[in-house]
């Protein structure tokens, strides 16, 4: 089995509202050829872009992969600020299985991964303009362990 990352941006998708009000998800994945390595039973870590405040942005959500990636239409129309994720695109449905969107809440922010010797070479720490990133095994229990440790 692998693991992702999949990242959404506050500025285009009200993300808090969306991991807050339901734990069956779509999400979009692109049309990468990364995005067809996904399978059913992946593990997904749901990473919040910065948004509209420095310094927010981090692991704020832990799911499954319920399906293989297939056009679907948008769930959360109304949580879009703007047109480009509306209308059918590849997307992924995912079962949330721990939702913290808040410090106090034992997310994981970008600072946390980047001090952890392990996590500090992860991917989207480097190159941030992405929405899907593969996570490697070893990556994948770091993220594992950290998130265990920062359970409130």
């Amino acid at each position: 089995m692998n693991s992702w990352i999949l990242q959404g941006n506050p500025k285009r998708f009200d993300v808090d509202s969306y991991l807050g009000r339901q734990t069956n998800i779509v999400w979009t994945v692109g049309n990468t050829n990364m995005q067809r390595s996904i399978q059913k039973n992946d593990t997904v870590f749901i990473w919040r872009s910065d948004g509209f405040v420095r310094g927010s942005g981090g692991i704020v959500a832990k799911g499954l992969i319920v399906d293989t990636p297939k056009p679907l239409q948008d769930d959360a129309k109304e949580l879009w600020t703007s047109k480009e994720g509306l209308g059918t695109s590849n997307r992924v449905k995912i079962l949330l299985m721990d939702v913290r969107l808040t410090t106090e809440e034992g997310m994981l922010l970008r600072a946390n991964l980047e001090d952890d010797l392990e996590l500090s070479n992860l991917w989207i720490l480097k190159w941030r303009a992405s929405i899907l990133y593969k996570v490697s095994p070893e990556h994948a229990l770091s993220i594992e362990k950290l998130w265990k440790a920062f359970k409130k």
